[in-house]
């Protein structure tokens, strides 16, 4: 244990125990409000042309870490929560993906270890393949929206990133130790070169349709949009309008500052009649 999680440790431990033993939740919620302060104020200045406040993040990073360490699998939606975006906007990518893939997942393939109190990072499996179909993700029906669209957000940045690679190799032309080089740089697996960059695109539209169909405010949230009310709203409505605002705090920023994703959500709502594909075949 670091400096860091002993001083967490030590400050939670200054409050009363709840039931006359310290549980690992009792102290692990103190720290959430630091974490959101910390994802908050750096996200207002992550930008690809400008240094973002990379200590604030990799800080928020770092606590959220210790906390999905000591929590178990039952206790996770406050410690989850914006965790793969931070992960993403250090460009982190095989690590979100990794998260991300499990926190997505069916719990019917989650084997028996879920079903048991076991800490959440233990189920995580390292090394997932980037490029891998979205039907390997086994995405449940009771699915995240925000942690949907941080697969697309992810999904975007590895192509912009591999697209971006694959254009400058045929224009200078790579050798195998080059090649290998590059692929560690960007955070990619070594066999970039040969990837369908475009089918990256493809899944990131699968993901959007898949968060649209199941909630119409989305995308106006990602592109920052004041959410307003057209006509009298249901109850079903506000708990949508709820829902989308969460996502514009936690995901939206991240999309609106990076220049593809931006575009990809603009042009993604100008043709929305035809920018939605079928989704059902993706949900278990």
């Amino acid at each position: 244990m670091d400096d860091s999680m002993r001083n967490v440790l030590d400050f939670c431990r200054s409050s009363p125990p709840q039931r006359g033993m310290l549980q690992a939740m009792d102290y692990c919620m103190k720290p959430v409000g630091l974490m959101t302060t910390l994802r908050e104020e750096s996200g207002c200045h992550w930008k690809l042309e400008q240094r973002f406040n990379e200590v604030a993040l990799a800080t928020n990073l770092e606590h959220s870490m210790d906390m999905l360490t000591l929590t178990h699998t039952q206790n996770l939606p406050a410690f989850q929560d914006g965790v793969a975006g931070v992960m993403i906007a250090l460009e982190k990518y095989q690590q979100a993906y990794d998260f991300l893939k499990l926190s997505l997942s069916d719990p019917e393939h989650r084997g028996n270890q879920e079903r048991e109190a076991v800490p959440f990072l233990s189920l995580v499996k390292k090394g997932e393949n980037l490029f891998e179909p979205l039907e390997n993700l086994h995405i449940s029906r009771s699915c995240n929206l925000c942690k949907v669209l941080e697969m697309a957000l992810l999904k975007l940045c590895i192509f912009s990133n591999v697209r971006g690679a694959q254009l400058f190799a045929q224009n200078f032309g790579f050798n195998h130790d080059i090649v290998s080089v590059v692929g560690s740089f960007l955070n990619v697996p070594k066999d970039w070169q040969t990837v369908d960059a475009g089918s990256l695109l493809f899944q990131a539209q699968q993901l959007l349709s898949l968060a649209h169909s199941k909630n119409e405010w989305v995308v106006s949230a990602l592109l920052q949009r004041k959410l307003v009310f057209r006509e009298k709203p249901t109850l079903e409505a506000h708990d949508a309008i709820d829902q989308a605002e969460s996502i514009q705090r936690e995901t939206g920023r991240w999309w609106t500052q990076h220049k593809v994703a931006k575009h990809f959500v603009v042009n993604f709502d100008k043709n929305i009649d035809t920018s939605l594909l079928p989704v059902d075949d993706l949900l278990e």
